[in-house]
């Protein structure tokens, strides 16, 4: 009873941050279906209904409204945390602009450099208001004093780790609950080396991953967006720091990096597999684990329960490092490598990392990335709906696509690139296989990029797809942009086509 009434506090925040979430998420789904931030099904995705975004607000006011309630509750507590109004307002602050990023992001699409130039200024910010890192403690040298060296390993540390809370953010349920696990380690951690500061903002954000997974686990009714990737990332990754500065030197950086593992493990995997691949590092792919588990078969829920189970070993695992308990320590490690291993093995890690296939596919994907690249470009510097589809044309053979198709306004062009899509009747809305098809809401301005029904599963086959999803979606975007009178002749244009398909058919004939 002693100990409960001595941990009332930390209890009181988990518990007040669920509540919150709980009642605050169903309005943040109603405002963001208001004001349109919503997530489209695509080939990069994996679900297939129109879903709203913005969680991160609901997750945001389960956090800090319990912090903000604990003006009006005087105790132990309370009272030792008014002498770091300045680290909680830090944390707060850089949670909060990661919040907004995110919701802009959501809401009207930013790209990958932008909001990075947006974190970094904020990591920066942070770490020159005190909270960095001055030494770690590594195992067999002791401790290393960082010197210069500290405040630039913490703004890598602040962006990485936001930006790998929002590379899993993939599945329904997954970032809420790895989220949750990490808090919830966090707090543990927090309370037993009597870090009030660490300790309240982490049981609140625990409680309110919590509530949150109520909307968010499979199937999802809203997403956190990278409102919610991206508040969650930075209040982890700041916090993290902040409990590292004020802790003793056994902790180390050691701890955090271990709770934050599986973020961390995906973040490395996706930056070398990129990297390999000659693909921008900040390029989206569908290569994450928990891509690769869906494609062993498994569901959302399922994936999502086992990755939440590597989170809790984990987990144990930093608990046992800050506690120095070794033989723990030791079983841990052998469990942790074990599933690692097997994992690995089973979703096909060694094979696709093989040099042997490396050094094949990186041309493959160099040259996919730069055709799309190529037609992108082409796309800004059409004046014209023909030009836009001429641009489209060009990626018919490195993409094997079976059709392309445009209407803008009235107008309509064609190409079929196989002979059995030349035969489908011109106005066909019968859908063909791989087809991609965005059109305006009216439906008088849209493209159609039909693929080859010899197409597989492979990464390849799936870049190719992701790439030309892009492109699909910057040619409605151009197409949206031209004026209504710089058409010129699509019936020419056609017929122009036609009795050139008809002159190689003949020439074929004869040969």
């Amino acid at each position: 009873m002693d100990w409960f009434s001595g941990q009332r506090t930390f209890i009181g925040m988990l518990l007040t941050g669920c509540l919150i979430t709980l009642v605050a998420t169903p309005w943040v789904i109603r405002l963001a279906w208001l004001c349109k931030a919503l997530d489209d099904p695509g080939v990069r995705k994996v679900h297939a209904r129109v879903k709203p975004r913005w969680g991160g607000l609901a997750l945001f006011l389960g956090t800090w409204l319990p912090v903000a309630m604990l003006a009006f509750w005087r105790n132990d507590v309370t009272f030792r945390l008014t002498g770091n109004a300045l680290e909680i307002a830090l944390i707060c602050f850089s949670g909060f602009a990661m919040l907004i990023l995110g919701m802009l992001d959501d809401r009207f699409g930013l790209r990958s450099r932008w909001k990075l130039a947006a974190q970094i200024p904020v990591a920066i910010a942070v770490v020159y208001c005190g909270i960095t890192i001055t030494r770690i403690s590594v195992p067999f040298l002791g401790v290393v004093e960082l010197g210069g060296w500290g405040s630039i390993l913490a703004v890598l540390w602040i962006v990485g780790i936001t930006n790998a809370l929002n590379l899993i953010d993939g599945l329904d349920g997954l970032a809420a609950g790895v989220a949750f696990f990490v808090a919830a380690t966090n707090a543990v951690i927090a309370v037993y080396t009597t870090n009030d500061v660490l300790a309240v903002v982490m049981c609140a954000l625990a409680g309110s991953c919590l509530g949150f997974l109520r909307y968010n686990f499979a199937p999802a009714k809203i997403f956190l967006g990278d409102a919610g990737s991206l508040f969650i990332g930075m209040t982890l990754a700041v916090t993290s720091l902040a409990a590292n500065a004020k802790s003793t030197v056994t902790m180390s950086l050691l701890i955090p990096v271990v709770v934050l593992g599986y973020p961390v493990l995906d973040t490395f995997l996706a930056i070398a597999r990129r990297a390999v691949r000659g693909k921008p590092i900040f390029s989206s792919d569908r290569a994450h684990i928990h891509h690769r588990l869906l494609a062993a078969g498994l569901d959302h829920r399922r994936a999502s329960m086992l990755l939440y189970g590597l989170c809790l070993l984990l987990s144990v695992l930093g608990l046992a490092v800050l506690w120095q308990n070794h033989v723990v320590i030791f079983a841990a490690m052998v469990i942790l490598l074990g599933v690692l291993f097997v994992g690995a093995r089973a979703l096909g890690y060694f094979e696709r990392f093989a040099v042997r296939n490396l050094v094949m596919e990186r041309p493959l994907y160099r040259i996919a990335n730069l055709a799309a690249q190529l037609a992108m470009a082409k796309l800004d510097a059409s004046n014209s709906p023909g030009e836009a589809f001429r641009a489209l044309q060009g990626l018919g053979e490195e993409f094997k696509l079976a059709e392309v198709r445009l209407w803008c306004r009235g107008e309509q062009f064609r190409h079929a690139f196989s002979e059995a899509m030349r035969e489908r009747p011109d106005g066909t809305n019968e859908p063909a296989v791989g087809e991609i098809r965005l059109q305006s809401t009216g439906g008088g301005i849209g493209v159609t990029l039909s693929m080859s029904a010899e197409w597989s599963t492979d990464d390849l086959a799936v870049e190719h797809r992701g790439l030309l999803q892009e492109v699909a979606q910057a040619t409605l975007a151009r197409l949206q942009q031209l004026p209504s009178d710089s058409s010129e002749q699509p019936d020419r244009d056609r017929k122009l086509e036609d009795a050139a398909l008809d002159a190689a058919r003949a020439g074929g004939e004869h040969a």
